[in-house]
């Protein structure tokens, strides 16, 4: 399955603290992209034919920024695989057992092109050499 997504804002656009609470909440730049993004990814995955993924995956993510700014890929995710979950794509993004990432040159307005393949088998698996304690 192949989709391509609106490039996700930052996590300190997402999320904020409530020190009343003590909780994590998301603002509402990230509840409307979590709505507009699923929708966007549901649609493309039902115009490919696909199926909601049901068991191991691999992905494999391009991200074109907008701008030249510094970009965290492991904070880029946390809000992407939370809309692919609500939206159905997949069950639960534990189901991701492997990725690859690349960050591209910026093109406004920012932009994310994402393959998933479904696979028992890693797609990327290199072996570390093994190097026993002696």
């Amino acid at each position: 399955m192949i989709l391509t997504l609106p490039f996700p804002p930052s996590l300190n656009q997402l999320y904020g603290y409530n020190s009343a609470t003590h909780k994590v909440y998301l603002k509402p730049i990230g509840k409307n992209y979590k709505a507009v993004v699923g929708l966007i990814a549901k649609r493309q995955m039902l115009d490919q034919g696909a199926q909601q993924i049901k068991g191991k995956c691999s992905v494999i993510a391009h991200f074109s920024p907008a701008d030249l700014r510094a970009h965290d890929e492991d904070n880029l995710f946390k809000i992407l695989y939370d809309t692919l979950t609500s939206a159905g794509i997949w069950i639960d993004d534990r189901q991701v057992k492997e990725k690859y990432v690349c960050i591209l040159a910026p093109d406004k307005p920012g932009s994310l092109l994402l393959e998933i393949i479904e696979s028992d088998d890693l797609l990327f698996h290199v072996p570390i050499p093994y190097h026993p304690q002696q």
